[in-house]
């Protein structure tokens, strides 16, 4: 896994088939058989997150609100509420909702999944401040559970 982007978002390590052999004065790329390669291509964990991701982008969020409490809920990265007594959004969950209007203006688009899973996952690499190994974790998380939101 690597970090592509400030909000720490996590690729999955992808590899095709191709070897290198190296001679005495040069470096010859090895291909294998064109179709050998786009096989491993399509079996690869990258292609099949990136469909995943534009699933998230076709479901619209009607209410970011409720979006926000149904996945902390599930996941308990933090509370929604800012405390037993004060039902309002905390200083995170105002955060999340936030990023998703700021993200929806500036694509011009309604929110979606998407930029719902990108609001969490911005809080969880900036915000609250864990163990890159524990973000990963946390990250797996989220994203599952958003994806059953499809």
């Amino acid at each position: 896994f690597r970090k592509v982007c400030s909000n720490g978002l996590h690729v999955a390590d992808t590899s095709i088939a191709f070897s290198v052999r190296h001679t005495r004065n040069n470096t010859e790329l090895v291909v294998p058989k064109m179709s050998d390669l786009f096989e491993k291509f399509l079996e690869n964990e990258y292609y099949s997150i990136i469909t995943k991701f534009g699933k998230l982008q076709t479901v619209k969020l009607l209410d970011t609100k409720q979006f926000v409490m149904d996945i902390l809920k599930q996941t308990k990265l933090f509370k929604y509420e800012c405390s037993d007594k004060n039902p309002s959004p905390s200083k995170k969950s105002k955060e999340v909702l936030e990023i998703i209007d700021q993200e929806s203006l500036l694509l011009d688009e309604a929110p979606n999944l998407w930029l719902g899973y990108n609001a969490f996952n911005r809080v969880l690499h900036t915000t609250l401040k864990k163990s890159f190994q524990r973000q990963k974790q946390l990250d797996q998380k989220l994203f599952n559970t958003v994806l059953e939101m499809v």
